[in-house]
Order: structure tokens, then sequence, then C-alpha cells
């Protein structure tokens, strides 16, 4: 079963450079991903009214949603002021239609700090702090704050099963991701399954459920509220 460690080496995160890439964190080269998620969300939602961020970091995902969204507010939520002073700087364009929240330790969304009823929830990397089980409770709480309609977006790895296909991926990962592709493991637990994150959004409740992008273990989920 695979575990985060395989897949990141926080020993390698780079120092912070100016200008800030859009779209990405530190060089990570998502900017592909998160940018196809605001446009295939738009398709569903044209005209969100609040796009939350949970986890946000440097605020580099949320900036994707912002740009495609013209009219919709954006909350940043993160556990810590760490990576705020970045992200208000990457954000800045976006001026008052951004706000800022310090909330959700450890992915738990039970502290108030998501508003209810809102249109777009993002998030990226909760395998950092949950395993299979976590995860799931993460998905049903989710689903329990969106709006009738309102879509939940995800970019995750996910890990394996077959350990002759985990040493597939992992053979192949550094020609094309980096090593500090999301944030420090903060446990060592083997991670959700591909299976088992669309066993848990299913259970949720979630509906038209998409893998809108993936390159080995790196995935892209976005999937609806019932409206």
């Amino acid at each position: 079963m695979t575990r985060l460690s395989q897949l990141r080496d926080p020993t390698l995160l780079p120092a912070l450079t100016r200008p800030l890439v859009p779209f990405e964190a530190l060089g990570d080269r998502l900017a592909r991903p998160r940018r196809l998620a605001a446009t295939l969300v738009a398709q569903a939602q044209p005209e969100p009214g609040l796009v939350v961020d949970l986890g946000a970091f440097q605020g580099e995902f949320l900036e994707a949603f912002l740009a495609q969204f013209p009219r919709a507010a954006g909350q940043w939520t993160d556990a810590g002021e760490g990576t705020r002073p970045v992200a208000e700087e990457r954000l800045a364009p976006y001026g008052p239609r951004v706000t800022y929240r310090i909330g959700c330790p450890g992915r738990d969304l039970t502290d108030g700090s998501i508003p209810q009823d809102t249109n777009v929830l993002i998030t990226s990397w909760v395998s950092s702090h949950r395993d299979a089980a976590g995860t799931a409770e993460v998905y049903a709480a989710a689903h329990s704050l969106l709006a009738p309609g309102g879509c939940l977006v995800h970019l995750e790895h996910v890990g394996f099963t077959d350990p002759a296909e985990e040493q597939r991926v992992l053979n192949a990962w550094p020609g094309y991701h980096v090593l500090w592709e999301g944030p420090p493991p903060h446990h060592d637990r083997p991670i959700a399954t591909l299976e088992q994150h669309l066993a848990a959004l299913r259970a949720a409740k979630f509906t038209d459920l998409q893998i809108a992008w993936h390159s080995l273990a790196t995935y892209l989920f976005i999937c609806r509220k019932a409206a």
C-alpha cells in the first residue's frame, strides 16, 4: 500500500522565487490541471457566488478559479498563517473579492470555517493529513456544506494495492513530477486508492463524478451535489 513518503521528499522543497508563477506552487508544474478544473466547473456553475479553497497554501488553486470567474468571491482557508503572506501577494489583483480565514486543521471541516451553501469547494492533498477513512470523512462533510448543485474539486495523490503497479509509477515519477508535489506528509499510513476515492465520493452522495485529469499517481476529481 502506497505511502506519501514514497512520492514526496520535503527535503527537496525549493526556495520561494519571484515573480510567482501563475497557478503553480513552488514550481510544481500543476498549472494545467488547476486551470482545467476551473474551466470544467464553469460548464456546471457558470457564475458561482463563492469559491472556497480548503488547505489553500499559496493561493495557486484559488487563483485559477478567480481568474475564471470574475464575479465570484473567494475564500482562502488554511490551518496556519505561514503561507498567507505569499497568498496575499498572489491574490492581490483580485482585491476585496478575497477573504482569508485560518481554520480546518488536518482538513477538519467541522470547525465552522467553511460557509454553509458554498458554491464551489476546492482542495488539494487531503492525503497529507488523512488515510482512506479520513478522506471519506472529508468528502461527507464537504457534501453537507455545499449548496445544491455545488461542485467539489480535489487534486490528489492516490495509492496502489498492486506492488507491481506501484513500482512502475514510482520508477516513472521523477521523470514527470517534481518530488515536492504537495506538502510534507503528516502521517505514514497508506493513502486512499483510486477505487477508495471513488467509493467514498459516491457514498457521500456526490453525482456527475469525473476524473478530469491524471498523471501517474496525481488525479483531479470533480463532482457535484445534486441540485
